[in-house]
């Protein structure tokens, strides 16, 4: 059965790796390790982010994991956008004395949901996946789990931690990524690109 896994990739950082020092992961061999089989192929979807001033070195550090990504022929990019905007909203925190509205510049992946589930029902109904894992406890994906299943295509949903909120897609089985997946599949240090250059996890990581 070849069993394809969609990750999304916003929602892997955030909910499983950020507060973790294991952010040098081997993806496919971290589906493996959760499936425990080989999976044929892992589309990741992502967006290159943008230099902040808290944080300047954030596209370098991520263009690091992409070129070793990029070399690995389990693994396929997939890039939303990444888009800087303001919101206004009732400020909340510090409570203020009175009411008052506040403005917050805020930074968006957009695009990844949407490429996820068009990618997912595409391998489906053309044959490609006899088995759709996503990995994501976004709800925005739900009705695409439905429709896989309503197909027949088995559905399976690793969150990305434990503690999160369950079943928020249905699916045929749950799996939980856990803090030893992390730590078990980190990639080489030195890892390669494409061309066979070195590519070495960055130090501040």
């Amino acid at each position: 059965m070849s069993t394809i896994v969609y990750v999304d990739g916003f929602n892997l950082y955030h909910r499983a790796i950020k507060r973790t020092p294991h952010r040098w992961v081997d993806l496919s061999a971290l589906c493996d390790r959760v499936l425990g089989e080989q999976v044929v192929l892992v589309r990741y979807f992502t967006a290159r982010v943008s230099s902040l001033p808290r944080n300047p070195d954030a596209p370098t550090r991520q263009q690091a994991l992409l070129r070793v990504y990029e070399a690995d022929p389990r693994i396929e990019i997939h890039y939303g956008k990444f888009r800087l905007r303001d919101k206004t909203g009732d400020l909340r925190s510090p409570v203020p004395k009175v009411p008052t509205v506040a403005t917050v510049r805020t930074y968006e992946e957009k695009g990844s949901d949407v490429n996820l589930g068009a990618h997912a029902l595409a391998d489906a109904y053309e044959g490609r996946a006899d088995k759709v894992v996503l990995l994501t406890n976004d709800s925005d994906l739900a009705e695409v789990a439905r429709l896989l299943q309503q197909r027949g295509t088995p559905v399976g949903v690793v969150i990305p931690r434990k503690g999160l909120k369950p079943k928020t897609v249905p699916a045929d089985f749950y799996k939980t990524l856990r803090f030893g997946d992390l730590a078990a599949c980190q990639l080489p240090n030195p890892s390669f690109d494409s061309l066979r250059r070195e590519v070495w996890k960055p130090e501040r990581w």
